[in-house]
């Protein structure tokens, strides 16, 4: 033990007193990682005998004990600090993910006592396994309770700064959307918004003529008509850019918009992303709530929504929002409202319209697998409107099912109301 411990000791004397941004330490590194330490581990290597693990039951038990009686001890030690230090749930997983790999020590311990004749090939390789089991572990686990932690830091600092005003602005292209369109921005909108929704029309700038401001003007009309019926206020933009999709972004700055209402024709072209290329190159620039949606029907024939919501979808940082908006999409078209998730994912659902003191008519079927999503869309009836919760890409909803729901409900979904 005296050279292991002494080694520590004197790694922790000298570190601070060498500058980390010096030469000394970038020279001590490489010799480190260059050499000392790929000599240990292919010295300790060559000694492992793999055979041993196939003679027989031994070495297996071995490396099972080895394995089973590390990750409990360092669970339990991670869960004895967190009841003495209070902390949360996901702490005490990012300590034990923190722990419980073992390596360096591991072998250093185990190779003297093999060499003393302490330990036999047995203990030496179930060693090894108990390496590469602890490692794994060690790396998903903390993997996991990291993306927690950041997710929940979010969440505590977007519930500690002031609530945003709600503007919805609502992208205008089809005359024969407009009436769904602004049904569905009307309804989400907050009963108290004291600002009025914002249709607005983009137009290219080579195509910018009499004859498409003219019909931008037109689209313009005939969304106030509507919100006029609803005794709304309106303000209507025109817009003139490059594109589409610029034209939108340059829109939700200058509006201050919080969500994007557009349209989808529900057609995937092989040139096409995911929604297309205009939704695509809008998604992946803003950080604002975008509602894609494909209504057949008029918004208050509704009867239920079905909300289809992946796993670990509560970490995200508009969770809240998104929870908030159907459930005020189901109270304004008195519709019963169910989700299909997990039920961790539920349970955050109800406590967040709890603490907003909001009452809807909730349901839950427990929804793992999204290869299940065509069962969904098969329950789903004509005065249902479906709901797929997504995220965008390098956020932290790990499903790689999500990237294909847009090709799946592009071939297999026609008649159904979609948001």
């Amino acid at each position: 033990m005296e050279p292991i411990i002494g080694a520590f000791l004197a790694g922790l004397a000298l570190n601070r007193l060498i500058p980390h941004a010096s030469v000394l330490m970038n020279r001590i590194e490489f010799v480190g990682n260059a050499l000392f330490i790929p000599i240990f581990l292919i010295s300790v290597g060559m000694i492992i005998d793999l055979q041993v693990l196939t003679k027989g039951p031994e070495a297996l038990i071995v490396a099972g004990v080895l394995s089973a009686t590390a990750l409990v001890s360092k669970w339990l030690a991670a869960w004895v600090t967190q009841r003495m230090l209070k902390l949360t749930p996901i702490d005490r997983n990012l300590i034990f993910g923190l722990s419980s790999s073992h390596a360096a020590a591991t072998l250093a311990v185990i190779l003297v006592g093999f060499r003393l004749g302490i330990l036999d090939e047995n203990v030496l390789n179930g060693t090894i396994v108990l390496i590469l089991i602890t490692c794994l572990v060690s790396s998903f686990a903390t993997e996991s309770a990291a993306r927690k932690m950041v997710l929940s830091h979010k969440q505590q600092q977007a519930a500690q700064q002031p609530a945003v005003e709600q503007r919805v602005m609502v992208s205008l292209s089809n005359p024969n959307t407009i009436q769904q369109l602004m049904d569905l921005a009307l309804v989400i909108q907050q009963e108290k918004c004291r600002w009025p929704i914002y249709p607005i029309s983009v137009i290219m700038q080579e195509d910018e003529n009499t004859a498409s401001l003219a019909n931008s003007k037109k689209l313009l009309e005939q969304a106030a008509h509507v919100a006029t019926a609803a005794n709304r206020q309106v303000e209507g933009h025109t817009f003139v850019d490059i594109n589409i999709s610029n034209g939108l972004l340059h829109a939700a700055r200058e509006l201050d918009a919080t969500e994007i209402v557009i349209g989808w024709h529900g057609e995937k072209k092989t040139t096409d992303l995911i929604f297309g290329d205009i939704l695509d190159t809008l998604i992946g620039k803003t950080q604002l709530m975008v509602l894609v949606n494909r209504l057949v029907q008029p918004v208050n024939t509704i009867n239920r929504i079905v909300v289809a919501v992946p796993e670990n979808a509560e970490y995200e940082t508009g969770f809240g929002r998104w929870v908030e908006l159907s459930a005020r999409l189901a109270r304004q078209t008195s519709s019963k409202l169910i989700f299909y998730c997990d039920t961790f994912t539920f349970e955050a659902i109800q406590t967040h319209l709890r603490k907003h003191n909001i009452f809807v008519n909730l349901e839950h079927q427990e929804f793992v697998e999204w290869q299940d999503l065509p069962v969904i869309s098969q329950i789903v009836r004509d005065n249902d409107l479906f709901m797929v919760i997504n995220g965008r890409k390098g956020k932290h909803l790990p499903l790689r099912e999500l990237d294909r729901i847009p090709d799946y409900i592009a071939k297999h979904i026609n008649q159904t109301n979609l948001s």
